[in-house]
């Protein structure tokens, strides 16, 4: 055998195992996420309610208004908190609502937000308890998503873990796992996951990032296998020359 023949198979034998190695990191990196069987774009709404009954006399506010807590929602008169008023049974100073002396209380803003809904119109009635409006607070945009996972993959699952938020657009968005519940089904673990992602402004991506919006979601699981090691060297090399 010639040296050019012995060079032509050790450079063959290389490209091959290096080949695998690739396929097998590949499968690897693969078999290591996890996609959601549903995931929706949530928020965290904030109830506008009364403890009087009355009638509304004027509404500040219309649904997707932006709105800085303690801003006017709307006013109701109530002979009810009239008559309070008179007998001093109730405070006029509050963070939930300003006060008149003819039974006149503005509902304000109870943080800064969005209103998301407005149950109320002027003319109208409302009962003791009732929400009138809801304000979804600034910054809290999240995905719920459930995930159907095999026992030796829930145990892989982790909160931190980095998620990718697919929109209906197609336009990806980079998360974290914030929360993990968990009900287990037929030796099967159902997962609730909150991804929690800065990216997530309400009306961004062509107004799709808004609470309903259904979503795709893909999470990384911990790799325990043999090559982890390796592909853990392999990712860290791609982002020193920036791949």
């Amino acid at each position: 055998m010639t040296w050019t023949v012995r060079i032509k198979l050790v450079v063959g034998v290389v490209l091959v195992v290096a080949l695998v190695a690739a396929m097998t990191l590949l499968l690897n990196r693969r078999d290591a996420r996890a996609a959601s069987e549903v995931a929706t774009i949530r928020s965290i709404p904030v109830d506008v309610g009364t403890d009087y009954p009355g009638v509304v006399t004027s509404i500040e506010v219309d649904e997707g208004d932006d709105v800085k807590k303690g801003d006017p929602v709307l006013t109701l008169q109530s002979a009810v908190l009239e008559y309070q008023l008179e007998e001093e049974l109730i405070s006029p100073d509050s963070p939930a609502y300003t006060l008149d002396d003819h039974g006149s209380m503005t509902l304000l803003a109870p943080a800064n937000g969005v209103v998301s809904a407005l149950t109320a119109s002027v003319g109208g009635f409302v009962g003791n308890g009732a929400v009138v409006a809801q304000v979804e607070r600034a910054l809290t945009m999240y995905v719920d998503a459930t995930f159907e996972f095999e026992p030796r993959d829930y145990a892989r699952l982790e909160t931190g873990a980095e998620a990718t938020i697919t929109l209906p657009n197609d336009a990806e968005i980079v998360g974290e796992v914030e929360a993990i519940s968990v009900d287990n089904a037929q030796n099967r673990a159902l997962a609730t996951l909150e991804i929690d992602s800065d990216d997530l402004v309400r009306g961004s991506e062509q107004g799709l990032v808004e609470p309903g919006t259904p979503v795709s979601v893909s999470v990384a699981l911990r790799d325990d296998g043999v090559l982890a090691p390796v592909a853990d060297s392999f990712d860290d090399f791609l982002a020193r020359v920036g791949l």
